[in-house]
């Protein structure tokens, strides 16, 4: 008996968390939710895909540790600041994760 895949790529995921800055300049989730707005701005990624992703500015290291620290589901993420067109990596609601056209 043959037993195939379903998916052409058994690729491993990421948990990508999308981050963006508040008027306030704070960093603040993705969706804007009263509840689990960490949670809802979670996406899976193909690992391929989120190597691509910028890597965190060491300017807000800092602020990385305290979001971690006050919502520690995080740490197990690639937090992401979704700021338009960042190093060929895009974010669309109708797309989602995507390299960018060039």
């Amino acid at each position: 008996m043959l037993i195939s895949a379903t998916r052409l790529n058994e690729e491993p995921s990421i948990t990508v968390t999308l981050v963006r800055e508040g008027e306030d300049g704070a960093l603040k989730p993705w969706v804007d939710a009263d509840r689990f707005a960490w949670e809802l701005s979670q996406l899976q990624a193909r690992e391929s895909l989120a190597k691509r992703l910028p890597e965190w500015p060491q300017a807000l290291a800092a602020e990385r540790e305290r979001l971690v620290e006050r919502f520690p589901g995080l740490k197990f993420s690639r937090l992401w600041i979704v700021d338009g067109d960042i190093g060929g990596m895009a974010y669309s609601a109708v797309l989602g994760l995507h390299r960018s056209p060039r």
